[in-house]
């Protein structure tokens, strides 16, 4: 497996993450690692907050719909990929506090 986290000491910047071998990391800053905030920032990889926002109204105003169904099936489906990526990190991340 590649590295998907490494510590660094940089000013606020404490780690470095690397979901989904992705080249440019993502940077945790001195607060602790909690897999609810990875995912998270994860999702944000592919879907603004914004974004987020307004596929869940659009589903929830007309769950019928096909075009707001596929889209919030499409969210979903990368959210639960991100979930997979965030238990990935979480257990790397434990390795390095030990």
């Amino acid at each position: 497996m590649e590295i998907v986290i490494r510590r660094i000491e940089q000013g606020v910047v404490k780690m470095l993450l690397f979901p989904f071998d992705r080249e440019e990391p993502l940077e945790l800053l001195a607060c602790g690692l909690c897999k609810g905030k990875v995912i998270g920032s994860l999702v944000r990889l592919k879907y603004s907050q914004e974004e987020v926002e307004a596929l869940l109204c659009e589903y929830m105003a007309c769950p019928t719909d096909k075009a707001a169904k596929q889209a919030f099936d499409g969210l979903m489906a990368y959210r639960r990929e991100c979930e997979v990526e965030a238990e990935k990190l979480m257990e790397e991340y434990k390795k390095l506090q030990t």
